[in-house]
């Protein structure tokens, strides 16, 4: 009978004909996962946030918070909706949060690879996929709870289903372009920007088809792909404020202006300061009188899993307030343009080398010199045909759209953020593999491959340099020894251009995979994830840097008498912001009112309508303890107004914390 039909037998030929891809996952796996259960509970925040949108299908759509709706998180919930829904099957735990990210991070390097095998071949499919498995930062964070690494996937996947449109014409393929493009958007707004003009342009220019049909796949994919990509903000700005959380982060409880106007515009321009505007009535959210599924039944605000009484026996328990914000360094240690001395948190001043600075460099930069000689490398192989080429076009544009973006971008640039970068640099550097097989027999060929290793490793040296770690600094010195000796020797015409291919690859990448390692034997961040086996060893790994296991700060008297002396109010109690609340939401369960939102700076309440929840019996207690970020005692109207407020009006509960304050 014909392989046709038999599948099993047709898939197990894919499977050995792609056997390769085996060694970049298994890399990717073993990296990943590494030490993942030394993260702890990660960006506490998000996990607060997953644990109450797990609780509520309400809460689930919007991206609240808290799993009443009273604020949603600082992004749109696509990233989070994959953890909650993994929480809702298996339970709530850090590891359910984690290995969906891990599972993100594998499944982009195996689109790298799937991108590239077809137009390239499978060894700059697996060259590229290699790529990324050891890139330090998109390793740190797949160890995340952050919404980068879904990104990453949904944006590689948005390239691998655009190319596919582009060399079928197929409108399957399109319409799957634009609805994985929506996902990266309602993952992380702007960020995900740069994969659509790189695909619409791969379809446009490169697409085998008549110009007639381009245009109408071109317009009906941009189409498909700003409905979907602003369908959720569509809903959220047409539903009633009253019925919804308050969009968090906002200066006007709009999911547009969030996207467009904070995180873009704002962002951009380097004005993060506060966000104007208070609270009305008619921001207040309409509060359901009955407790949320599981509540008000058996022993309220069961502690974690595997914990006794919520708030004893938690990793770093102490009244909150003791530290600063997790991730957030004081005014004193940042720096002009979004930097900070403190690492893991900014990147460093805008401008055209930023990639390549202290705290980007060892990141990413490493890849940068391989990525461009291996576009170099496709224009010599392709010449003009390089523009027809619809994994060229799209890597490229990727990587120029988002690379600029970064550079210039005055405001906070966190290191991890530029993970989103990560895969198009892969491919590219793939494709260079894939143009040395090609031109193998040109004599140039092997020198250039020399050259491009040695001036790898060239920078690599001096990314190395600057961070005083001894073993990156050898590593890149034998890259750069590698590259010239291949480069002397080029006259040699090896017949097996196979080897050679791997030798340089091994040699370029080398230096990234020695920083990955080290970083992972050093120790994992939290809250902002960052590679770096030096710096680790001397700042620490808690603190204001951010970069420390998610450890709790929860004080086990203030939990246990608010769960015995609640009544039958909605919330638990309220906090001045969610660094505060987040410890208690995962350490309980149960709704936890954060009245500024993520740092304290958003104003939703005014005394008024504070006053009226507490009258209507939604909420009794406020625990005003910990600090805020900046903003968060700022405006009349908002927050600082609420609290203080509540410090004039309410009675502390001085014999349980000085912090605590009854409403009642």
């Amino acid at each position: 009978m014909q392989e046709a039909n038999h599948p099993p037998r047709r898939l197990l030929t894919r499977l050995r004909t792609h056997w390769p891809l085996a060694i970049p996952v298994v890399i990717s796996t073993v990296l990943s996962s590494w030490a993942l259960g030394t993260v702890g509970w990660g960006n506490t925040y998000y996990s607060a946030a997953v644990r109450s949108m797990s609780q509520s299908w309400h809460a689930f759509w919007y991206g609240s918070f808290d799993s009443v709706g009273f604020v949603s998180v600082d992004k749109p919930p696509f990233s989070l909706w994959v953890q909650a829904l993994a929480v809702r099957i298996f339970g709530f735990h850090s590891m359910t949060l984690l290995i969906p990210q891990v599972l993100a991070g594998v499944g982009a390097v195996v689109l790298v690879y799937l991108t590239l095998v077809r137009r390239w071949g499978r060894i700059a499919a697996t060259v590229g996929a290699m790529a990324l498995a050891v890139t330090p930062i998109a390793v740190m964070v797949n160890h995340s709870n952050n919404t980068d690494a879904i990104l990453t996937l949904m944006m590689t996947a948005t390239v691998f289903a655009g190319v596919r449109a582009a060399e079928t014409g197929r409108w399957g393929w399109v319409v799957a372009t634009g609805l994985l493009f929506g996902a990266a958007f309602t993952s992380k707004m702007l960020a995900a920007a740069p994969v659509l003009p790189a695909v619409l342009l791969a379809v446009a220019v490169a697409a085998p088809m008549a110009w007639r049909r381009r245009a109408v796949l071109l317009a009906g994919g941009a189409a498909i792909a700003v409905v979907a990509g602003l369908a959720w903000f569509t809903f959220v700005d047409l539903t009633p404020a009253s019925e919804r959380p308050y969009v968090g982060s906002s200066a006007t409880n709009s999911a547009f202006q969030l996207a467009f106007e904070r995180n873009g515009v704002n962002q951009v321009e380097g004005d993060t300061g506060g966000r104007p505007g208070s609270g009305n009535a008619g921001s207040l959210p309409e509060r359901p009188q009955q407790g949320l599924p599981g509540q008000g039944q058996g022993l309220p605000g069961q502690g974690l899993p595997g914990q006794g009484l919520p708030g004893q026996g938690l990793p770093g328990q102490g009244v909150p307030g003791q530290q600063g914000l997790p991730g957030q360094p004081s005014d004193q240690q940042r720096t002009p343009g979004g930097g900070s001395n403190q690492h893991g948190f900014g990147g460093g001043d805008a401008g055209a080398f930023r990639l390549f600075n202290s705290e980007l460099g060892t990141q990413i930069g490493w890849l940068i010199v391989p990525a461009l000689a291996g576009l170099a490398g496709a224009a010599f192989a392709l010449r003009r045909r390089v523009l027809r080429d619809p994994v060229v076009l799209a890597a490229t544009t990727w990587l120029v759209l988002g690379a600029g973006a970064y550079s210039i971008t005055e405001g906070i640039v966190h290191p991890y953020y530029v993970a989103g970068i990560a895969p198009p640099l892969a491919m590219l550097i793939g494709i260079g593999a894939g143009a040395v097989r090609d031109r193998w027999q040109h004599r140039a060929t092997l020198p250039a491959l020399g050259a491009a290793v040695a001036v790898s490793g060239v920078v690599s040296w001096v990314v190395a340099r600057r961070t005083g770690w001894d073993v990156a600094t050898v590593v890149a010195l034998a890259t750069v020894a590698a590259g010239i000796v291949a480069a002397a020797i080029g006259l040699a015409r090896p017949g097996r251009p196979t080897r050679w291919i791997a030798l340089g690859v091994l040699a370029a990448l080398a230096t990234p995979f020695a920083w990955t390692v080290g970083s992972l034997k050093t120790g994992l961040s939290a809250n902002l994830p960052y590679a770096d086996p030096v710096a680790s060893t001397t700042l620490g790994r808690s603190g204001a840097g951010g970069n420390g296991p998610g450890t709790l700060q929860v004080d086990g008297a203030v939990v246990t008498y608010l769960l015995a002396n609640r009544g039958g109010t909605t919330w638990l109690v309220a906090a001045p912001s969610a660094q505060v609340a987040a410890p208690i939401i995962i350490t309980t369960g149960e709704p936890v009112m954060a009245l500024g939102g993520f740092s304290g700076g958003d104003q939703i309440l005014t005394p008024d309508e504070w006053d009226a929840l507490v009258e209507n019996g939604d909420v009794r207690f406020a625990f005003l303890g910990g600090q805020t970020g900046p903003g968060g005692q700022a405006g009349p109207g908002g927050q600082g107004g609420v609290t203080a407020h509540i410090r004039q009006t309410c009675t502390a509960v001085t014999d349980v914390s000085p912090s605590l304050y009854d409403c009642a």
